[in-house]
C-alpha cells in the first residue's frame, strides 16, 4: 500500500532497472512477482493520487499482573474487529450507556421542554429576531464541505446513539442528529474501505509529540499526499531526525514536511509562524489541527498559578490569536467566507501523554462497565482525519 502511494514515473523506472529475479520468498515465481509489481504500478498507480488508508488492526487495552507482581500494560488486537470497516460498524451500533440516555418518559420530556422554554422566554429580549423552534436554518451557499450523497452502509438503530455521532446547533444547544450521523458514518466507512486523498492540501499541526494523536494524524496526512507544517518546542537534531524518519516511512507522492521551532505561549511566535507559512513558504492553509496542550491537573479556581495562566494562554488565548492571524491572511486574499471551524469531542484515548494514567485501568473500564469504550491514538487520528474530507 505504501509503495503504491509513493509510486511515480521515477519509481517505475527504478523498478524496471532492478533485477526482478531477486524477489524471493513469494508464492509467485521470482521473475513473475517482479514483473507483476511493475505492471501494477504502471497501470493503476502512476495517474492516481496518493491515498490514506488505515490497514492496521484495531487494538484493545490489556492489563495483567505477572507472577512477580508487576503490572504490565499492552495493546492487543481487538476481538472480532479485524479491520477498519469492522471498527466503524462496531462504533455505529452504540452502547448501553448512550442507549440509556435517550430513554425518558413523556412526563420527563415535557417537564424538561417546559423548563427550557421558560428560560428562553425570560432571556429573550426581542422574540421577533429569533427564528421559531424547528424553523429551517440558513446555510452558506459557498460551503466547500458538502459531500455528494453516498449509499447508506451503516445502520443506526432508533434506540441507541452511536459512539461516533454528530450534533447540530439548535438554538444555544447542540442536539444529536441521526441524519448527519448516518452520512458521517457512511463517509467513515467509505474512507475505511477505499481510502481518501489529501493531495494539494496544506496543513498546520501543533502538539505532534511521540505517542500523541497529532503524530498519528501527521502519518495519515503524509500518506495522503499533503504538505504538512509541524511545530516543536524542542527543536534539535534528534527531534528533526525523528520526524525525518516518519516522513521517510509515510511520505507519499507529492507530500512534504516542514518542521519549525515554535513557542505557542508567545504572541511573537504565533504571528511569525503564520507569516512564515503564507509569505515564505507560499502556502494557503486548508487545515489547522491544534493539539498542543499543557496539563494543569489538581488546580481549583482558588488556586490558579502561573502554570494555569500559561496553559490557558497556550490552549485558548494564543490558539484564538493563531486563527485570527490566519483570518487576516485569508481576508487579504478574499477567502474569508471559506473559513470553517469543526469541533470534536475526543473520548478517552489510550497511550497519549495527558491520559497515560488511565492506561492501566482501561482494560477494566471496558470489560466491567458494560459499554464504556476507550480509543487508541491511531483510532482517534482516523476520526479526526475524517473531518478533513
Amino acid at each position: 500500500m505504501r509503495l503504491w502511494s509513493e509510486a511515480d514515473a521515477r519509481t517505475w523506472l527504478e523498478l524496471r532497472c532492478c533485477h526482478p529475479r531477486s524477489a524471493c520468498g513469494f508464492s509467485l515465481p521470482p521473475y513473475g512477482f517482479g514483473q507483476q509489481l511493475i505492471d501494477n504500478c504502471r497501470r493503476e498507480v502512476l495517474d492516481q493520487p496518493p491515498l490514506y488508508k488505515d490497514v492496521t488492526f484495531p487494538t484493545a487495552p490489556h492489563t495483567e499482573v505477572t507472577a512477580k507482581g508487576d503490572i504490565v500494560y499492552t495493546e492487543i488486537v481487538r476481538k472480532n474487529v479485524r479491520k477498519a470497516e469492522a471498527y466503524i460498524e462496531e462504533v455505529a451500533s452504540g452502547d448501553t450507556i448512550t442507549a440509556r440516555q435517550i430513554f425518558k418518559s413523556e412526563e420527563q420530556k415535557n417537564c424538561i421542554e417546559a423548563l427550557y422554554e421558560g428560560v428562553v422566554r425570560s432571556l429573550r429580549k426581542r422574540p421577533e429576531s429569533c427564528p421559531p423552534p424547528g424553523a429551517p436554518r440558513q446555510r452558506r451557499s459557498s460551503s466547500q464541505f458538502l459531500r455528494p450523497e453516498v449509499s447508506s452502509i451503516t445502520s443506526i438503530t432508533v434506540d441507541k446513539v452511536p459512539l461516533l455521532h454528530l450534533k447540530r446547533k439548535v438554538g444555544t444547544n447542540q442536539e444529536y442528529s441521526s441524519n448527519l450521523t448516518g452520512v458521517y458514518l457512511d463517509i467513515l466507512h467509505e474512507i475505511a474501505t477505499s481510502g481518501t486523498t489529501f493531495k494539494d492540501k496544506n496543513a498546520l499541526l501543533t502538539g505532534v509529540g511521540k505517542g500523541s494523536i497529532g503524530v498519528e494524524i501527521l502519518k495519515g496526512l503524509l500518506s495522503g499526499g499533503a504538505h504538512v507544517v509541524i511545530t516543536t518546542s524542542r527543536y534539535s537534531r534528534a527531534t528533526v531526525e525523528y520526524y525525518q524518519g516518519i516522513f521517510q516511512r509515510f511520505g507519499s507522492k507529492g507530500s512534504a514536511l516542514t518542521v519549525v521551532p515554535f513557542n505557542q505561549g508567545s504572541k511573537q511566535d504565533v504571528e511569525a509562524l503564520v507569516d512564515y507559512i503564507y509569505s515564505f513558504l507560499g502556502l494557503d492553509l486548508d487545515y489547522i489541527l491544534p493539539f498542543a496542550a499543557v496539563p494543569e491537573n489538581g488546580r481549583e479556581i482558588n488556586g490558579l498559578d502561573d502554570k494555569s495562566e500559561l496553559a490557558h494562554r497556550i490552549m485558548l488565548v494564543n490558539l484564538l490569536r493563531l486563527l485570527g492571524a490566519v483570518k487576516i491572511k485569508k481576508n487579504s486574499e478574499s477567502w474569508g467566507e471559506y473559513l470553517c471551524l469543526a469541533g470534536a469531542v475526543i473520548g478517552c484515548t489510550r497511550g497519549i501523554g495527558l491520559m497515560d494514567a488511565a492506561n492501566m485501568v482501561a482494560h477494566d473500564i471496558e470489560i466491567e462497565s458494560h459499554g464504556v469504550r476507550t480509543f487508541s491514538a491511531k483510532e482517534m487520528a482516523f476520526r479526526c482525519l475524517s473531518h478533513r474530507t
